[in-house]
Parts: C-alpha cells; structure tokens; sequence
C-alpha cells in the first residue's frame, strides 16, 4: 500500500506488518498512484510534486522484507495518474509532460507537452499508448518506443476535463467526466 508516508506491505492472512518502507511526503500532499511490481521483488513508488519516482528492490529479512533502493529519478513524478511499463520503459506524466523514462536506470528519454496531465492506457499487442487529455478531452495514439514521441494519431472525444481513466472492453473505448460520456468502436 503506498501512502503519504511511503510503503506498506501487509499479510493478508494476518494483518501483520511485513514491509515498511519509509518515504514521507509533506503534510498537505497525498501518494495517488499504484505502485507497480517488477521481477516480483522490486516496487516502482512514485510521488508527485517534483519528489520522483524510486524503483526499489526487497529481501526477506526475518519476517520482513526490506527495501533498497535500485534508483531515484525526479525525471517522472506521477502525482494524479498511474504510469505503465512496456519494453523496459516507464510511460507516464510529469506535471503536463507525458514522458518516457528507462527502466533499467531512471534516466529520461523524452518529454512532450500537450497532452495536459492525463491519463495513459497501454496498448501491448499494439505497441502504443492510449493517450487522454485531462483538459481538452481529446484521445491520442502515441507509439510506446524509447526513441521520440510520436503521435500517430488524435481526436476529440469529449467535452472538458476529465480525470477518469479510459477503459478498452470488448473493441470499444469507454470514455467519460462530470458531464458526459462517451464510447467509440476500436475494433
């Protein structure tokens, strides 16, 4: 579970503490993306707010298991919007920018303005980014590759901004906000 405070992980059989992993943020802020697993011992735990992401990696010690950190990068700090991992690179938002950063060592390799902090759907078959803008709801396909940012295509899809994730079920696109909603054949 990640929190204001950092990491928890806890038995689900007994409710006991088996990770703390601390990495506290101010009073005022809150942690609002999940926390990916990698490798089945690793954790990517992003903050918001400039604070980065860190990828860390556990062992078992007793009957903990303890954190250390592989990395920390401020060159994605998701603070409102989850990221996704594809070919060995993250795919997300820092503040407005939808970016690309390498997993294997946090390092950024490009960074686009125009998408206005929204939401990324991972397209794996496809090998593409379903991009939603917060703001102006317009829907972009952006390929998922580490080498430049390359929208292949983009349309309105509705009115004002939304916060709501896009979903893809059964070929269609299921989009919406406090006003409307919206669905589109991708069949």
């Amino acid at each position: 579970v990640a929190s204001g405070t950092g990491l928890i992980g806890l038995d689900p059989g007994t409710g006991k503490t088996r990770l703390d992993y601390p990495w506290p943020m101010g009073d005022e802020m809150a942690r609002c993306v999940q926390s990916p697993v990698i490798n089945g011992d690793e954790v990517l735990l992003g903050t918001g707010f400039g604070q980065g992401t860190r990828r860390i990696k556990f062992a078992p010690k007793g009957d903990m298991l303890v954190g250390e950190d592989v990395w920390e990068s401020t060159a994605i700090s998701p603070y409102f919007t989850d990221f996704v991992i594809h070919e060995g690179h993250i795919y997300g938002f820092d503040g407005e920018f939808l970016t690309c950063v390498d997993l294997a060592d946090g390092v950024s390799k490009w960074r686009r303005r125009g998408f206005q902090n929204g939401e990324v759907l991972l397209l794996p078959a496809q090998g593409l980014l379903l991009v939603q803008a917060e703001k102006s709801g317009d829907v972009a396909l952006v390929e998922a590759k580490p080498g430049a940012c390359t929208v292949v295509g983009q349309f309105k899809a509705i009115k004002g901004k939304t916060w709501n994730h896009p979903v893809i079920a059964h070929g269609k696109l299921f989009l919406r906000n406090g006003e409307e909603m919206a669905c589109y054949d991708v069949s």
